[in-house]
Formats: structure tokens, C-alpha cells, sequence
């Protein structure tokens, strides 16, 4: 008697996911009969008075979006989309259809980031887009809490400036304050303000000593030093500002010889054509 109503119930609620499964335009639901292995597996993996286990195996499929669970409540997800972010997880959520799944992780779960390999759970932030797989822990209607295994986050972000060591960076020089002993440089990675000392070195590219009041606007510069990742402000070791007069020379030499050629076309032209 008991089977029969169990096996009514489940008729029941595929019925009603069939429903919705049209409503959204593109999802699958497939059940696998289970027996009593179910019910222990059950106890070990998560509560059994569910949404999704009412159904067992639960898959559905939507454009930018899947979720899978099997017989022993293993989640797989792809295409959630990370609405907040803790030091032990995240909440990521569908739209279509509209779910929502606490994911928690912690020493054991593996992280994937786009761009930048291994992670952690530093590296997932709100907005980004997520696929993970782990366990459900717990589930109603809408929310599923999940223990996580493995998340991807397949949404790519600019890496952090090298803060370790010595870099160099080079730009043209916008602005110099002596009295607050920096000076701003503009280059291929944007504005930034750089940091002069006492024991800054400070020369030209033949070796001499120059003064921070020597350093003119639109003067092409090296920066050796080091990054303050919090205040963003580059510490310099040594400056050296580099002449281009050589570059420019070379320039207009090559611009007088192409009018020489030119010139030399045009006579031959002219000699050839009786112009």
C-alpha cells in the first residue's frame, strides 16, 4: 500500500516538472527506480524530503545553465551566477528557472580560475559566472545547499601588479612635485605615481646625477622599485631618464632620404614620359 502511494507521489511530481520543464522552453527530467540502497544512501548524503530528491535523478538542461543530481544527491552545476561571497563560500543563483545554491567549501575543495589556474575561494567574486560539483547537503522548494568538491570560475580577472621584488616600468613624466618628492608617469599600463627618497638614484642614460627638480614634463623615464599594493604608489629605487634625441635623429634621417628617393622617382619619370 505504501509503495503505491510512494509511486502515485512520484508520478505526481513528474508531472508537475514535466510542467515547468515546458514553461522554461528547454529542460529534461529523467528518474531511475530506487530501491532500498537509496533510502541508506540517503542518510549517509543528505535529508531525504527534498524538491529535487523527490525525483532521484534530476537533470535539467537550459541555454547557459545546467544542473545535475544523482541517485546519491552528487550536485553538478554550470552557469550559476555568484551573488555573494564569504570566506567559506558562496550563494550562486539561476535565472531561468530561478534557483538558488548555497555552496559551501572549505581545505579540500579545488578551485579553478580562468586565466590563473589553481585558486582559492579569494578568487570568486559576485558576478562572476561558476560551475561546481560537491554534495547536497540539504534542499527546499528553490535552495539547495551544496558541499562543494571542485568549483570553476569561468569568468576571467586582471591580475594583481607584482608587488615581490624589484620591477622597472617606463613612461613619459606628467607631473613632478619637489615638495612632496614624487613625480607621475604616464605609460603603457596607465597613471602612476612614483615615490622619490634620499637614496632614490636619479640620472641621465650617460651616467649623470640629476636632481628631481631636473626632471621635466614629457621626459621619457625607467623606474626601478617596488609597488605599495595598498596605497598603489611606486617606491623608486633608481630613475633614469632616457635622451630620444638619438631616436629622433634617426627619424628624420629616414624621412630625408625617403624624400630623396622620392625625388630621385619622380626625375626618372619625368626624363622617361618627356614630361
Amino acid at each position: 500500500m505504501n509503495k503505491r502511494k510512494e509511486l502515485s507521489f512520484k508520478s505526481t511530481a513528474y508531472l508537475l516538472a514535466a510542467v515547468v520543464a515546458l514553461g522554461i522552453g528547454l529542460a529534461t527530467i529523467t528518474h531511475a527506480d530506487e530501491g532500498e540502497n537509496r533510502d541508506r544512501g540517503r542518510e549517509n548524503r543528505g535529508p531525504g524530503n527534498g524538491f529535487f530528491n523527490l525525483f532521484g535523478k534530476f537533470d535539467l538542461r537550459a541555454p547557459d545553465f545546467r544542473v545535475r543530481i544523482e541517485d546519491d544527491n552528487d550536485v553538478r552545476v554550470r552557469g550559476a551566477t555568484v551573488t555573494a561571497t564569504s570566506t567559506s563560500g558562496f550563494t550562486a543563483t539561476s535565472n531561468t528557472p530561478p534557483f538558488t545554491f548555497n555552496v559551501q567549501t572549505d581545505s579540500s575543495t579545488k578551485f579553478e580560475i580562468k586565466g590563473s589556474g589553481r585558486g582559492s575561494i579569494a578568487d570568486i567574486a559576485v558576478g562572476d559566472t561558476v560551475n561546481f560539483r560537491g554534495v547536497a547537503v540539504s534542499d527546499t522548494t528553490s535552495t539547495v545547499t551544496v558541499k562543494a568538491t571542485n568549483v570553476e570560475n569561468k569568468t576571467a580577472h586582471p591580475k594583481s601588479p607584482k608587488t615581490a621584488g624589484q620591477v622597472s616600468i617606463k613612461g613619459t613624466v606628467e607631473s613632478v612635485s619637489t615638495t612632496a618628492g614624487t613625480l607621475v608617469i604616464v605609460g603603457r599600463n596607465g597613471t602612476t605615481t612614483v615615490s622619490v627618497s634620499g637614496t632614490t638614484s636619479i640620472k641621465n642614460d650617460e651616467g649623470n646625477t640629476l636632481a628631481l627638480a631636473n626632471l621635466a614634463t614629457g621626459s621619457e623615464v625607467k623606474v626601478s622599485g617596488t609597488l605599495n599594493a595598498s596605497t598603489q604608489v611606486f617606491a623608486a629605487a633608481k630613475v633614469v631618464v632616457e635622451d630620444d634625441d638619438d631616436g629622433d635623429g634617426i627619424r628624420a634621417e629616414g624621412v630625408a632620404r625617403f624624400i630623396a628617393r622620392l625625388e630621385a622617382l619622380i626625375a626618372q619619370l619625368k626624363l622617361r614620359f618627356g614630361l
